[in-house]
């Protein structure tokens, strides 16, 4: 009983003071505003996301400074030392703070979640028991940080400075402030090791995605055991006197508190992954936030009732999502699958033909009746062989097959369920002989993976580098080695920055240049020794027509004049001929699908095929 009486006597102190009713009550809904009127936009579907983060950093910032800066005041004012002659112990004073703590939780929470509800128009898909559970577990959680550094801190000072170091970690690395899928994989995996990640995922997995929180047991149980770590620590290290000091070894002693999340971010690097999950929770609400003609929502099949250009005798039907390589045995421009227009459906329809372009004529290769969309193509030079991998199937399945085009049929070389895909990038890597794959997506979840085929297996690499992505443009620089990659498009933002694979590294070279945009086209000028892109898409549905190139160094604009703006077009550099060519695509103004050809010279487009 004398915990609670404490309890309820620091509640009633801080409902007497006006500063502490601002910060506890009135503060945590200027980031609510911030956060669901800024970075929400007041979606309620992306209200719900973000209100996981806004909740977590007002349970941070209690535990941090509500509870850790306050014990340290109270020691430092002398205020524990009136208690120390009643027959108190250390345990009811601890106790007491954090119910105190725990107390005021309650009904901040609840004018948050007032406020999403009804200002936003947030959803209510978790459960109140739910939200109760995590609220609760959080808070004692991050009672235990505030209790660690209370006890092992000396000063004020130290305490800050302890404080400040944790609190800015967790802040910015762990989904607090930035969506975890926004950041680089390398943050990815470090933010596994902090508790603020476990419960801001947690907080977005069954608040926008209503998934139950049985599913999350690891992380809850982790911020548990850290709580009473921290409860534990706080008793054997308790002071009642500012005089009294904390040796070097006791400190290091409570290193043992961040034992648990060690365990846990190993865990979860090696054998959980929960990157996808981040990814799906972060997808989903930004496809559902997304409207309007041209915008990412619609994609990947960005028209309805298109319609398409006249069909040309002999020659490939216009289509889109379809992919280009040039086949240097061949000595062809090859064109594969995508989507036509079907008058009799009078709608889209996924095919399986390959076409061959050599500077004159059309002639058809295949009709191999693997029918896919977005499954890129890529030649192997050491192999004299071309290569498809993944894709979307007419079922609508996403496999992780690689291909090769044989006798007529796409053969299969490797099946790796592991890497089910489409939309990624890939390349040739001619001086290495290995295949690079990178991002791409299955379903709602990106990816910002690297995998390199070695003519036998696919192996991981595990360098940092791009953000998870798909709808990006790669490929190889064979007089540099590396291949470069160009843009992309993830939820809410199409991308605009420039990035090279050395076979070990992964670099950033550049974020100016063309600007934003997914689906552009890249193919390798090896005459001059530069990488060459044309068209794509901003995240305002805007279609370019423009062409740049790339020299290593920057970006230049070469042309602008000559095919009209597209996207989901198939684009390679013909080297027998030194001829960049495009075919077919999809353009805006008006929405139609394309079946026009084009070669860029160097200098200027020419229109081979109308």
């Amino acid at each position: 009983m004398a915990t609670l009486r404490i309890a309820l006597l620091t509640v009633r102190l801080v409902m007497r003071t006006k500063v502490a009713l601002f910060f506890t009550f009135l503060f945590p809904l200027v980031f609510l505003f911030a956060y669901a009127g800024l970075i929400a936009h007041g979606k309620p579907e992306v209200v719900a996301y973000m209100f996981g983060p806004v909740v977590t950093l007002n349970i941070m910032g209690s535990g941090f400074f509500g509870l850790g800066i306050q014990s340290v005041m109270q020691r430092e004012r002398g205020s524990l030392r009136r208690y120390r002659l009643a027959p108190l112990g250390p345990r009811t004073m601890l106790l007491s703070n954090l119910l105190a703590n725990y107390l005021l939780q309650l009904p901040t929470l609840g004018l948050l979640l007032l406020c999403a509800v009804v200002i936003f128009h947030m959803p209510m898909k978790i459960g109140w028991a739910t939200l109760l559970i995590l609220v609760t577990v959080g808070t004692f959680a991050f009672a235990g940080f505030g209790l660690t550094i209370a006890s092992v801190a000396n000063t004020m000072q130290e305490a800050q400075v302890y404080n400040n170091i944790v609190w800015f970690a967790l802040l910015f690395l762990s989904g607090v402030t930035f969506p975890l899928p926004m950041l680089p994989r390398s943050i990815q995996r470090l933010a596994m090791f902090f508790p603020s990640t476990y419960l801001v995922s947690t907080f977005q997995s069954t608040t926008a995605q209503a998934e139950p929180l049985l599913k999350h047991w690891p992380e809850m149980l982790v911020l548990v055991i850290s709580g009473f770590f921290g409860l534990l620590f706080a008793m054997k290290l308790f002071r009642w006197e500012k005089e009294e000091r904390i040796s070097t070894r006791a400190k290091l002693w409570s290193g043992v508190f961040v034992l648990p999340f060690l365990v846990m971010g190993v865990w979860m690097n090696t054998r959980a992954n929960p990157t996808a999950a981040w990814s799906r929770s972060y997808n989903a609400i930004s496809q559902d936030s997304a409207a309007g003609p041209g915008s990412q929502a619609e994609k990947p099949n960005p028209i309805a009732a298109p319609a398409a250009t006249a069909q040309v005798p002999n020659a490939p039907a216009g289509r889109f999502h379809h992919s280009g390589v040039y086949d240097e045995t061949r000595k062809e421009f090859l064109v594969y699958g995508g989507f036509i227009w079907d008058q009799g459906t009078q709608g889209t329809q996924r095919v399986g033909d390959v076409w061959g372009w050599d500077g004159n004529r059309w002639q058809l290769v295949a009709d191999t009746g693997v029918r896919k969309i977005v499954a890129p193509l890529a030649f192997d030079s050491k192999r004299e062989r071309t290569l498809m991998f993944g894709g979307s199937a007419d079922s609508g399945s996403i496999d992780g097959k690689l291909r090769s085009l044989e006798a007529g049929t796409w053969r299969v070389v490797k099946d790796a369920p592991y890497l089910a895909r489409e939309d990624a990038s890939l390349t040739y890597d001619s001086k290495r002989g290995r295949l690079v794959l990178f991002g791409g997506r299955n379903d709602e979840v990106l990816f910002a993976d690297t995998w390199e085929y070695d003519g036998s297996d696919w192996k991981p690499t595990f360098a940092a580098g791009p953000s998870l992505r798909s709808a990006g443009a790669a490929v190889y620089d064979s007089a540099r080695s590396v291949s470069v990659l160009y843009g992309g498009f993830r939820p809410l933002a199409a991308l605009g920055d420039t990035w090279e694979w050395n076979g070990e590294q992964w670099k950033l070279v550049s974020e100016s240049g063309p600007g934003p945009r997914s689906w552009p086209g890249l193919a390798y000028d090896s005459r001059r020794k530069r990488t060459v892109l044309f068209g794509g898409e901003d995240d305002k549905g805007h279609f370019y027509s423009d062409t740049w190139a790339w020299d290593g160094k920057a970006w230049t604009s070469i042309a602008t004049e000559g095919p009209p703006a597209r996207i989901q077009f198939a684009m390679a550099y013909d080297s027998l001929r030194d001829r960049i060519v495009v075919f077919g695509g999809v353009n805006n103004h008006p929405q139609r699908i394309l079946s026009d050809l084009w070669e860029f010279d160097g200098t200027r487009w020419t229109q081979k095929q109308p």
